[in-house]
C-alpha cells in the first residue's frame, strides 16, 4: 500500500464531499454545539455550558442540533402586556439588549443561571431552523439578515481581551465596541464579531454584513430598553412561567412516566426558556429515571423492573411531543439512541450508564444514576469460558 492509498480509502468513504458540507446550514448548529464558547474566543475563556441541554454533541456526533423557534401547540405573537412577576425577574437578569432596526425581529433568547446568554435576531420570515427564510444559501443568506448577541460575566481576563483591541467604534449603549473579530470575508459580505463591554458584561454582536458601514450602522442599532418593551419583543417560543404547567402538562401527553417523577422538581425547570429546551428538561429527567431504575434493576437482578424500563424507552420513537421536536433538532434521536442500547446495556463498547450521565446531564437533573461515578459505570467484566 502507498502512503496516498489511505488518504484515498478515506475520501471514498466520506459520505458529505466538500461541496455538500458547503451548503449545509451550519450557523445554527454552531450556536447549538458552541453556544457556551465565548463568541470572541479569547483564550482560555472559553466554558462548556455544564447544563445536560448543550450535550447533544456527545450522543449525536454525527448530527448538527440545530433549534427552530416555533411555538409549541400554536399560541400567540408574544408574552401579553401584563408581564408575570418570573418573567420579569428574568428581564431585569439580562442586558435587555434589542437590535432596534425596522424589520428586524427576535427568533430566539436564552440565558441559564450562570449569566451567560444569546439572542438570534432575524430580518424577515424563518425557517423551521429559526434562521432566514431566504432562496439563498451560505453566508449570502445571512447578509443583513441575521445577528447573534451574546452576553456573559465579564471577569479580568475576559475584560483585558475585549478592551485590548484597540478599536473605537460607536453603539447605541454609549460604549464602543473595542474589538473587531472577522470570521470571513469576500468581495460580497464581511462575517465579524463586534465586542465591547457594557453594565459589567461581556457582550458580542455577530453579524453578516456588506461591509463596515453597514456594521457601524447595526452597532449603532444596539440598545438598551425597557423591561416592558424587551419583553414585548419576546417571540411566543418563549415559556411564561404562569403558563409553564399547562405546557409541562402538554410535552408530557404519551409519554410513560417513571414512578416517582415528578416534573417540578426538575432543577431550573420553571426558568423562562424556549419550549425546545423545556422539552430536552422533561423528557431528558423522564429517560434518566428510566435508565436509572433499569441500571438498579441489572445491579440487583430484577428482571421485572430491567423489562419494565426498557420497555418504557422503547415508546421513544412514538412520543408526542417528538413529532414536533424532530423537526426541530437532534434531541429525540439522542434519546432513542440511548433506548436501543439497553438491551445489551453497552454503548460503543462501554458501559451506557456512564454515557448517559455526561450525555443527557442527568446529574444535573437531580437523577442519580446507580455506578456512574465508577470506572466503567460499574459495568461488569465478561468472564469468557477458555477454550479448549
Amino acid at each position: 500500500m502507498t502512503p496516498n492509498d489511505p488518504i484515498k480509502a478515506l475520501r471514498n468513504a466520506n459520505p458529505l464531499p466538500g461541496t455538500a458540507a458547503a451548503r449545509l446550514p451550519v450557523r445554527a448548529g454552531e450556536s447549538e454545539l458552541l453556544r457556551r464558547i465565548v463568541a470572541y474566543n479569547a483564550p482560555h475563556t472559553s466554558r462548556l455550558r455544564p447544563r445536560r441541554r448543550f450535550a447533544l454533541a456527545f450522543a449525536a456526533a454525527a448530527a448538527i442540533a440545530v433549534i427552530a423557534l416555533v411555538p409549541f401547540g400554536g399560541g400567540g405573537a408574544g408574552p401579553p402586556s401584563a408581564f408575570a412577576a418570573a418573567l420579569v425577574r428574568f428581564a431585569n437578569s439580562t442586558p435587555r439588549l434589542l437590535l432596534q432596526i425596522p424589520g428586524w425581529h427576535v427568533v430566539f433568547v436564552q440565558q441559564d443561571p450562570g449569566g451567560y446568554g444569546e439572542m438570534h435576531f432575524v430580518r424577515g420570515r424563518v425557517n423551521a431552523q429559526g434562521m432566514p427564510a431566504t432562496p439563498l444559501t451560505g453566508e449570502a443568506s445571512l447578509i443583513d439578515r441575521f445577528a447573534q448577541l451574546n452576553w456573559g460575566p465579564a471577569s479580568a481576563r475576559v475584560r483585558r481581551y475585549i478592551q485590548g483591541g484597540h478599536q473605537k467604534i460607536p453603539t447605541g449603549l454609549g460604549v464602543p465596541a473595542t474589538r473587531l473579530q472577522v470570521e470571513g470575508r469576500t468581495h460580497d459580505y464581511l462575517d465579524v464579531i463586534a465586542s465591547l463591554i457594557y453594565d459589567n458584561r461581556a457582550i458580542s454582536l455577530r453579524v453578516t454584513v456588506t461591509g463596515m458601514p453597514d456594521l457601524r450602522t447595526v452597532l449603532q442599532a444596539l440598545n438598551r430598553v425597557s423591561t416592558p418593551a424587551w419583553l414585548d419583543a419576546m417571540p411566543a417560543s418563549v415559556i411564561k412561567s404562569a403558563n409553564s404547567d399547562t405546557a409541562i402538562r402538554q410535552m408530557l401527553n404519551g409519554i410513560p412516566l417513571p414512578p416517582g417523577f415528578d416534573a417540578a422538581k426538575i432543577p431550573g425547570i420553571n426558568d423562562t426558556q424556549t419550549n425546545y429546551y423545556l422539552g430536552t428538561e422533561l423528557t431528558g429527567t423522564v429517560a434518566c429515571m428510566w435508565i436509572a431504575d433499569w441500571s438498579h434493576a441489572r445491579a440487583t437482578d430484577d428482571t421485572a423492573a430491567e423489562q419494565r424500563a426498557i420497555a418504557a424507552m422503547a415508546t421513544v420513537p412514538d412520543w408526542p411531543l417528538f413529532r414536533w421536536m424532530s423537526k426541530q433538532g437532534a434531541w429525540p434521536q439522542v434519546l432513542i439512541q440511548f433506548a436501543q442500547a439497553m438491551p445489551k446495556g453497552t454503548w460503543f463498547g462501554h458501559s451506557l450508564t456512564a454515557a448517559v450521565d455526561p450525555g443527557l446531564g442527568c446529574s444535573q437533573l437531580g437523577v442519580k444514576l446507580p455506578g456512574a461515578d465508577l470506572p466503567n459505570g460499574g459495568l461488569k467484566p465478561v468472564r469468557l469460558k477458555p477454550v479448549r
